[in-house]
C-alpha cells in the first residue's frame, strides 16, 4: 500500500490461513509460539532482498532455530 499524500510511507500486508507470523526485533530474531510438530517451509522476506525459503522441522513439544541471511 502507499499514501497519496505522503511519497515517503507504505505498508506491506500478507494474508495467511495460519496464526503463524512474526516481525523482527531489533536484532532480527523473531519468535513464532505454540506452532504443532512437523515439517514447515519458512517464508523470510525482506524489503529490499527480497524472499528465501527456510525448511525447519520440529519435532514435538521442542524448539528449532533456522536462519537467512540477506545483504549485498
Amino acid at each position: 500500500m502507499k499514501c497519496e499524500i505522503h511519497g515517503w510511507m507504505g505498508a506491506h500486508v500478507g494474508v495467511f490461513k495460519h496464526p503463524y507470523h512474526g516481525v523482527t526485533g531489533a536484532d532480527g530474531s523473531v519468535t513464532l509460539k505454540d506452532v504443532p510438530p512437523g515439517t514447515y517451509t519458512l517464508k523470510v522476506w525482506h524489503e529490499k532482498y527480497g524472499q528465501k525459503d527456510v525448511q525447519v522441522t520440529l519435532k514435538d513439544k521442542g524448539a528449532e532455530s533456522a536462519s537467512a541471511e540477506f545483504g549485498d
